[in-house]
C-alpha cells in the first residue's frame, strides 16, 4: 500500500481514535490538525496532502471563512476534500457543495464507509476491479489494488490493465492482494503472464499482502 497522506482538519474526534487506527492500519499516513488556522499556518512546511477530511460540528461564520480561505490556496485546489459531519443540515450541505465538497459522511457511520470514501477520493477505480495508485516518480512503484477475486471472470482484465500501464512507460508495478480471498488457476496463470510481460518490458513486478489461503494456493 502506498503511503498517501490523509489530513484531518478541525479535528474534534468525530473520526474516533478507533477509526484513526484503522486508517493508519490501511497504510495511509495520518496527520491531525485541531483547528483550520493551524493547518493553513503550517501548510508550507508540511508534505502536500493526498486527501483532506474536514470534521464539522455545525455551520458557523468562522467555518465559512476558513473553508473559503483553504479553497483559495492554489496548491490545494487539486486535492480532494471530504467532510465528516456531526449532523447534516440543509445550509451546511449546500455550503459544502458550493465549495466543491460533495463527499460527505454523517455520524454515526461504518468504518468501511469511511475507508471506501477515502480510497475512492485518493485513487481511481478501473472497471470496478482494480484501484490504481500512481506515483510522481518513476523510481517508485505504481500500486494496483485488486478489489475482487482473481479468477476466470476477471483475470484477463489484469493483463489488459498491465499492458496499458506498460504503454505509458510505467515499469515498476506492485499488486496489492489485501482484498483478494480467492484465486483460481486462471488467476495464477495470468500472474505468470504478467511477470513475463514485465520482464520483457525491462520492468519489475511485485506481489504483496496475500492472505495465507491465497498464498498457499499460489505456492502450491
Amino acid at each position: 500500500m502506498a503511503s498517501e497522506n490523509v489530513y484531518i482538519v478541525n479535528s474534534s474526534l468525530l473520526v474516533s481514535i478507533e477509526m484513526q487506527n484503522h486508517i493508519t492500519d490501511k497504510g495511509y499516513e495520518l496527520k491531525l490538525f485541531s483547528e483550520f488556522d493551524e493547518f493553513i499556518a503550517s501548510f508550507n512546511t508540511i508534505r502536500k496532502p493526498d486527501l483532506i477530511i474536514l470534521e464539522i460540528i455545525t455551520l458557523t461564520a468562522e467555518l465559512v471563512e476558513y473553508v473559503q480561505e483553504m479553497r483559495k490556496i492554489i496548491e490545494l485546489q487539486n486535492v480532494p476534500v471530504m467532510a465528516v459531519l456531526a449532523r447534516a443540515t440543509k445550509n451546511l450541505v449546500l455550503f459544502l457543495a458550493q465549495m466543491g465538497i460533495e463527499e460527505i459522511l454523517v455520524k454515526p457511520f461504518a468504518m468501511d464507509d469511511l475507508l471506501g470514501k477515502i480510497d475512492k477520493a485518493i485513487a481511481p477505480v478501473e472497471s470496478g476491479n482494480f484501484r490504481i495508485r500512481e506515483t510522481e516518480s518513476p523510481e517508485q512503484f505504481t500500486i494496483i489494488e485488486l478489489l475482487n477475486q482473481l479468477d476466470v471472470k476477471n483475470s484477463n482484465k489484469l493483463d489488459q490493465l498491465l499492458g496499458q500501464l506498460i504503454k505509458r512507460e510505467i515499469r515498476k508495478i506492485a499488486l496489492d492482494f489485501s482484498r483478494v480471498s480467492h484465486i483460481d488457476s486462471s488467476g495464477i496463470g495470468i500472474l505468470v503472464v504478467c511477470k513475463k510481460r514485465m520482464d520483457i518490458a525491462g520492468g519489475e513486478l511485485k506481489i504483496g499482502n496475500m492472505n495465507e489461503y491465497v498464498f498457499s494456493i499460489v505456492k502450491s
